[in-house]
């Protein structure tokens, strides 16, 4: 048992070590993006953290032999590649493109499913706003995909997939029962899954990496999803956050400002082929510090805040990756639309 336990945390810490290469490609590669310069990011952190230079980031994914290593690769490529774009000058980012590019596990396999669509096109802008401290994440992208065929993709009833990494539970919930005697409740009106439908949702979405759980949120949202054969348009906002847990500690709330819109249209010039864009605003609550083993960084909302724009920007784009190509089995979409959420009251 000393051994697993040992191994655990060897394993936890090199996660930690991959994650904050990741976060200091992306600080570096896109600072009028990332929401805070990499100095600022250093003085939030614990006195025994050092945020590593690009350099030093690039080479810790690089030569990491751990299998957990693709991923954060493929992370650090995308970032690298888009900032190298739109930064055509910069000479240390095509040198730090080039070497994650010849990493021998730059470029991973697909991981096993049904199927997964081709994309095209992609792009996206994180903005962090430090006056109300919101961050903004939007992500575009064609998909070879029709948009009949993403209709039951889209609908946030059926995310909770067995083989979504994000979403644990989304049900479309009774909103009188809940207003009434504060009880979470599956919706007894469900309309087919994929079509039209309006109310509140319940999620519970996960943040991690591989086995490293990061964060959980339980939330409700006011969900309105439309589905035509124009157009797929949804918008979301936060009804209520139920609770949350960051690394070991939990509370009620978490999440004070969750709200988005998701558009899906044909692409004219391309038949077969459809256009997405995801947009999503965030910012995090103040954490409760007693008990709590981060009272070194004197907030843990507030850092959580100026991290956002690496985290969520991150999130959203592998979330609208994976929901747009992965192509799921109709009897997976149906059992994730006929799950139950636990009897329980908040």
């Amino acid at each position: 048992m000393d051994r697993d336990v040992s191994s655990q945390r060897a394993d936890d810490a090199g996660t930690a070590e991959r994650m904050a290469a990741v976060l200091a490609i992306f600080h570096h590669a896109r600072p009028s993006q990332a929401g805070a310069s990499p100095t600022a990011v250093q003085r939030a952190m614990p006195s025994v953290f050092r945020l590593p230079s690009l350099a030093e980031a690039v080479a810790t994914l690089a030569n990491d032999a751990h299998p957990t290593a693709a991923r954060f690769c493929r992370d650090a490529r995308a970032v690298l590649g888009e900032a190298a774009a739109k930064q055509p000058g910069r000479a240390d980012l095509v040198a730090a493109l080039e070497r994650i590019a010849s990493a021998r596990h730059a470029t991973p396999p697909i991981a096993a499913a049904d199927s997964y669509a081709e994309i095209a096109d992609f792009d996206s802008e994180v903005t962090f706003d430090p006056a109300s401290c919101v961050t903004r994440a939007e992500v575009r992208l064609r998909v070879r995909r029709s948009l009949a065929d993403l209709a039951l993709a889209s609908d946030p009833r059926c995310w909770d997939i067995e083989e979504n990494p994000f979403f644990r539970l989304t049900e479309k919930i009774d909103r009188d029962i809940y207003i009434r005697e504060r009880r979470i409740v599956v919706d007894a009106h469900q309309p087919p899954a994929g079509t039209t439908w309006s109310g509140i949702l319940y999620e519970e979405v996960e943040c991690r990496y591989n086995t490293l759980a990061l964060a959980r949120f339980w939330n409700l949202l006011n969900v309105h999803f439309q589905v035509s054969p124009q157009s797929i348009h949804m918008r979301f906002s936060l009804f209520q956050s139920l609770r949350s847990r960051v690394w070991f500690t939990d509370q009620d709330g978490g999440i004070d400002v969750d709200s988005g819109t998701y558009d899906a249209t044909p692409d004219p010039d391309h038949p077969g082929w459809t256009r997405i864009v995801a947009v999503k605003s965030v910012r995090y609550s103040d954490r409760e510090s007693e008990n709590a083993p981060f009272e070194a960084l004197g907030g843990m909302g507030q850092f959580m805040n100026m991290v956002a724009p690496t985290v969520v920007g991150l999130w959203m784009v592998e979330l609208t990756f994976w929901g747009a190509c992965h192509v799921a089995s109709r009897s997976a979409l149906d059992k994730a639309f006929h799950s139950t959420i636990p009897n329980q009251a908040h």
